[in-house]
């Protein structure tokens, strides 16, 4: 009795493990995806022309909108990054059944008059193309970041702190709103949707480290030089971000959407804290410091010895391959948890025969 028991524990054990490893492709006809740089596969990339920006004195510039030298193939890290990984996990070939319109510098909220395609644009592409995402598609919304930058450096310049902190939320809610709004243009088409919650950038060397991008700088526009700290203004519009989005979500299940939501805020801070148990010794100093803006974009510097970039392993001991990007390291652990997320339901014959030997079990025991 006991033996025979096992083995049924065991095989349905084995179903459901199975389960969890089956390709996004046996549930979603179609992946889409739109998000900012810890997204983007190579459009920010290929819209420069690939083109390096010129050298400064004494050192190579890699911008991240222009990922050169030791930024992998046009994404913003050391190596393929999460998407990359969830593409070979799950069988999405771009142009085929997954498009992802992620392109570095967006922001959740559309900016009129700013030339990279924020999330109304990157979706506006989308239909424009026409694709026909099939019969259950899914679609996966990754922002926030650069709307919390742009937040913090406009309350900057409003005094006392607590009006500044008020216009921080404002753009949060702002922010997640537009996510909500962008969703329900979906409604009809597709049902399914992840949305990706934001890690408090405030945690970043650019904002944590005591450096002139921290403190306000003149150089960064539209910023004022007041030398006021900005992390506390980046928080401000973090937390009201994801506590909006949680309520989306909820509002978005109301009218009938199926929403997976991701919270990668947590496994940033569990990243952070927790930094040996994922291989990691370095979790303040980026590969790449932030040394300038060149016609608004950042420019890293890789002169220092704070990572050998010829070597993976030494790159993957730090937490930060620039100022605000993840290496290696924190890519795995993202696209692990978006691939224990989402969710993929057994097949009906699956089920179907672990329900049998549950029942069979039963059966054995009343004999």
């Amino acid at each position: 009795m006991f033996r025979s028991s096992m083995l049924a524990a065991v095989f349905v054990c084995g179903l459901f493990g199975a389960a969890q490893a089956t390709p996004w492709t046996d549930t979603y006809t179609y992946t889409l995806l739109f998000g900012d740089s810890l997204s983007d596969q190579g459009r920010a990339f290929a819209a420069s022309g690939a083109v390096p920006s010129p050298p400064g004195p004494g050192f190579p510039f890699y911008p991240p909108s222009q990922p050169l030298g030791p930024y992998f193939a046009g994404r913003f890290t050391n190596g393929p990054n999460y998407v990359d990984m969830l593409q070979a996990n799950n069988g999405l070939v771009t142009g085929g059944n997954f498009d992802n319109y992620a392109f570095g510098g967006a922001t959740a909220a559309l900016r009129p008059l700013n030339p990279i395609p924020d999330l109304p644009e990157q979706v506006g592409e989308f239909f424009a193309s026409g694709t026909d995402v099939g019969s259950r598609a899914l679609a996966m919304f990754f922002f926030g970041g650069n709307d919390s930058f742009t937040a913090a450096f406009e309350a900057a310049s409003t005094f006392p702190d607590a009006a500044a902190i008020g216009l921080a939320r404002a753009a949060g809610v702002l922010s997640a709103n537009s996510v909500r709004d962008n969703v329900l243009l979906f409604d009809g088409l597709l049902q399914d949707v992840a949305i990706l919650n934001l890690g408090d950038p405030a945690r970043t060397p650019r904002f944590a480290l005591p450096n002139f991008v921290g403190v306000a700088p003149p150089i960064e526009q539209p910023a004022p030089a007041t030398g006021r700290p900005l992390a506390f203004l980046v928080s401000a519009f973090t937390d009201a971000y994801n506590a909006r989005l949680m309520e989306v979500s909820e509002e978005l299940r109301g009218v009938g959407f199926r929403v997976t939501d991701i919270d990668v805020a947590s496994l940033f801070d569990n990243y952070l804290d927790n930094a040996p148990s994922f291989g990691v010794t370095n979790t303040t100093q980026p590969c790449g410091s932030l040394v300038t803006f060149q016609a608004g974009f950042p420019v890293h510097d890789f002169s220092s010895d704070v990572c050998d970039e010829s070597d993976p392993a030494s790159v993957n001991a730090s937490a930060w391959f620039d100022d605000v990007h993840f290496t290696q390291t924190g890519h795995k652990l993202l696209a692990g948890a978006v691939q224990s997320a989402v969710p993929v339901p057994l097949p009906a014959t699956a089920l179907m025969l672990g329900a049998g030997l549950v029942l069979l079990r039963g059966l054995r025991r009343r004999g």
